[in-house]
This record gives C-alpha cells, structure tokens and sequence, in this order.
C-alpha cells in the first residue's frame, strides 16, 4: 500500500476516533455500573427497581451526547452549528433505512451511523447498495407508493424530478437556517427548491482530474510533475509513451481514453470544449447547442487519439480496467475515482495532476463540473413520526467537521466549505490538492431535470462516433435535433417558469461566449 493511501486510511478514522474516543471516556464505568445493576434486578424480579435503572440509564446517555456534541460545536470552525432536537423517537428503538449507490461512500457512512447510534443506542441502521443503473428507477417509482427508504443519497440531475417533482421533504428551518446554511455551503445557493428552500446540500466541488501510475512513471524516470498542462503537448507525451505489440497493436496505452465518452458528453471533449469558454445554452435557456465548431473538433481530437495517433485502440480494456492492471500510463477520471481505487485497488500507486487546457491557463474555462460530494435526503413519503431523526441525523453529520473531512477525503473533492479548504488532513490528499487550483475555474452548472432528458440526445454521439463509427459532424447534427427536440418537449411539459439552467451563473462569466450554432 502506498504511503498516500495509509494516510488516507489514518485520516479516515480521525473523526470516528474524536467523538468515539469522547464517549468512551465518558461512560465506561457508568455504563458498567448499570449493566451489572441489570444483572441483579433480572435475578430479583423486581419491577420498580427496574423502571429506576432504565431512567438511570437514560440519563448516562443524554449526558454523553450532551458532552460529544458540545466538544463538536465549540471545536467547529463550521458558521453552522448543530442543534440536536433531544433524544431521537423519545429514546424508542428505532430502525432507519438508507438507500445509496456508490460502495466507498456506503462504507463510509455505515462508519459514520455507527457513531451516531454510539449516541443514540435507540437508533440503527438497515443500509441497501443498489447499483446505479436501477437506482432512480427504483427510488422513483418507490417513493410515491410509500415503499421507499426512510433516508438516500441525492445527485444532482434529479434536482427538478425530486425536489420539483416533490418526491422530497424540504430541510426543517429549525435544525438548518438558511442564512447559516448558505454561509457554510456557498454552492446551495444554486440549488435550492421551491419557495427557496433547501432539500440538500452540495457538500463537494467535483471535477475531472488526470490519474497516473506512479509505478509505470518511475520506471520511465518520470514524475508527475513530467505530465504537461496543454492538450498538444500532453498529446506527444502520451505518444511517447504508448507501448505497442508484434501486430501494431497497443499494449500499454499512454492515454486510455475508453469510456471516457460515455454520458451527457461529459468526457474529455466535453471537458475540452469548455476549454474553448463558449456556453452550451442559447441567452434564453432555451436552447442547448451541441452543434458548434469547437465542440466538433473536440470531439474529433477524442477520435483521433485512437485512430490516428493510436495512444489506445477503440476495443483497448475501459480506462479503469487498464489502470487497474497496469496497463495504462494515464487516465482521465472524475475526482470520485479516488473513493473507488482506494476502496478496490488498494494497492495501486497512483497520484493525481490538475487536467491540460488548450493553453495551460485555467481561464476562461478549465471545464465543467458537478457539486459532488452531495447529501442526503428525505423522500416525501418517510413516515412522519421518523422524520425528525432522519432530518437530525442529517444535520449531524453535515454541521460535523470531521465528517465533511471524511466525506471529502472518501470522495476526492475539495468541500464546498471554505472554512475547510484549508484543512491540513485535505491538503496531504494529492487528488483534492490536484482539483484545488482548477476548482476556481471550473463551471458547476446544472440543469434541473434536462440532463436525463439530454443523455438520450447525446447517446447519438456516443454510440454513433464511437461505437459506430459515424462521421463527427453527421453524429453531432443529428445529437442536435433530437436535443432541440426533447428540450422543447420538456419545457412545454413542466413550464418555463420551471425549467432553470444556471450556466450562466458561472464566476467568470463575463469571460464566456457563445460560439455559432451551426443547424
């Protein structure tokens, strides 16, 4: 295991040690006390001693909670502080269900809801991964009926069916204020809900990185500090060092690019394209506009990577699967990549370095982005009574410092806390230092509900160029009808009025454009 991930791995346990440390100093001869009074009342049978003991026990309780919580509070540098509502379910057992996804993130809350029951014994956890090809799916139609979990995950292309829809509970204004929850969380600013209120918090600034191999650069005399910041020289780089066999077939790619083009056009051209600081929405967000030159050479420079300058061949091994074998110089990967190889390939020394631009400045652009980590939240159908200790559980965690580390650390992006930026557990992370300086640069639109819409637009370019074979500019005409078509389907359906693309919204907009739209 490489020094960075047992770092990591040290990290990790820090903010399970503080408050776990505290509760054990707290209560263990007290607890103990109890337990073996308990032992004696079962041998005597005698109720009202029992009552005694069990309001006894209560207290012990509250007093720990009453002293990790207040360490928590006063040692947060955090403007946010938590304001627990008292013994969750009036100290009534309790079971909540949470639903998620993504395996690293799983592990690290089933560590977090363990802490949590530390302070409320009355309340555990029943955990469900679903993977996330069903997982929407699933929470879509489970929600409405009733049936759905008691607490999820969020991601951020659902903002206009969840929170819109009203698939989920708005925060509780007395657990979180707004205006501290805005000066902690800058970012939610962008995405609150109806009435301005807010459904989840966008705790993390996600962005694309470059993942090498350290092993295979010292082999070469190289570092990561060898890996250029401009698309043309970082392209002679990866030529150089893209080994291939008898046939003329690569062996070891350079730069393995496949599966980089999957999705809403959110790989390496799209990334490239936003090099160019050219918006994709026309003025009146009524309109996306795939179909302008810049996009189409970005597109073509993807291809060109396999077909011309061979760096990977198109039926190469899938970037992750490449890097994982050793058989892959450099990735491209969004930061949440991190979480993942240190969860399934704890072996693998890797690092990480800042993407290339067109000119090796981040300005106008460095690309495009997405708030991730995010949070959890509460579907609309959680039974009422559990829906306070859902909301404090949340409230918990996100006021918590040494979670929002975690969190950070487990998911490989800079938190969107500015007073955690700094932080020196987040600096010894080389992926978060690697986004930290781009971060500024890049844009975290979002476009409530059209992203699902959208992906099947682009599945024209991504199946058409890549796995067909079509011609870059027929594929991206044609991506571009069926996007104008969708997205005007889409706001005849739900309302302009409800329909909000926040692209422009952009920090440096006053440095974008909007290039000609071709058809």
């Amino acid at each position: 295991m490489s020094a960075k991930l047992s770092r990591r791995s040290l990290l990790r346990g820090a903010g399970m040690a503080i408050a776990g440390a505290l509760v054990a100093a707290c209560q263990p001869k007290v607890v103990e006390k109890v337990v073996e009074v308990e032992k004696e009342v079962t041998r005597v049978v005698e109720q009202e001693v029992v009552k005694e003991q069990v309001v006894e026990k209560t207290v012990v309780v509250e007093k720990v909670v009453e002293k990790v919580v207040e360490k928590m509070v006063s040692d947060s540098p955090l403007p946010w502080k938590y304001q627990p509502l008292g013994t969750p379910n009036d100290g009534k057992p309790i079971t909540l269900t949470y639903w998620d996804w993504h395996a690293p993130r799983v592990e690290m809350m089933e560590r977090w809801f363990r802490q949590y029951t530390d302070m409320y014994p009355n309340v555990t956890f029943e955990v469900t991964t679903i993977p996330w090809s069903d997982f929407w799916t699933k929470t879509k139609a489970s929600i409405p009926a009733g049936q759905g979990p008691d607490i999820q995950y969020f991601h951020q292309n659902n903002h206009q069916t969840f929170v819109y829809g009203g698939l989920l509970e708005p925060y509780p204004e007395e657990l979180f204020p707004k205006t501290e929850i805005l000066e902690t969380f800058p970012m939610t600013a962008e995405w609150l809900g109806p009435d301005g209120r807010v459904f989840w918090i966008p705790t993390g600034a996600m962005t694309a990185l470059i993942y090498y191999n350290k092993d295979m650069f010292e082999a070469e005399g190289l570092t990561g500090d060898d890996i250029p910041t401009t698309w043309d020289e970082f392209l002679d780089f990866a030529k150089s060092l893209t080994q291939y066999d008898a046939a003329g077939r690569v062996s070891v790619s350079g730069f393995d690019v496949n599966g980089a083009e999957a999705g809403n056009t959110s790989g390496v051209a799209y990334f490239m394209w936003k090099n160019y600081g050219h918006w994709k929405w026309d003025e009146d967000y009524t309109r996306p506009c795939y179909a302008q030159q810049e996009f189409i050479d970005s597109l073509q420079w993807v291809v060109d990577l396999k077909e011309k300058h061979k760096v990977v061949d198109p039926d190469f091994l899938q970037l992750t699967d490449a890097f994982a074998a050793n058989m892959a110089y450099m990735i491209f990967q969004w930061s949440w990549y991190t979480g993942d190889l240190n969860l399934n390939n704890p072996e693998l020394n890797y690092g990480c370095r800042r993407v290339p631009t067109l000119t090796g400045d981040f300005a106008p652009c460095a690309g495009n982005g997405s708030p991730d980590p995010q949070s959890i939240v509460v579907p609309v159908t959680t039974p009422a009574e559990r829906k306070p200790v859902c909301f404090d559980l949340i409230a918990y965690l996100y006021s918590n410092p040494d979670f929002l580390v975690d969190n950070a650390l487990t998911l490989g992006s800079p938190p969107t806390a500015p007073a955690l930026l700094n932080h020196p557990l987040l600096q010894s992370d080389e992926s978060i230092v690697a986004a930290g300086p781009q971060s500024e640069w890049v844009m975290y639109t979002h476009e409530q509900g059209s992203p699902l819409a959208l992906e099947e637009a682009t599945k024209y370019i991504q199946d058409g160029i890549f796995l067909s074979g079509m011609d870059v500019k027929e594929a991206v005409f044609k991506a571009q009808e069926e996007s104008d078509r969708l997205t005007a389907d889409f706001i005849k359906e739900v309302g302009k009025e409800n329909f909000h693309v926040a692209e422009r919204e952009y920090r440096h907009a006053d440095q974008i454009t909007f290039g000609e739209c071709l058809m």
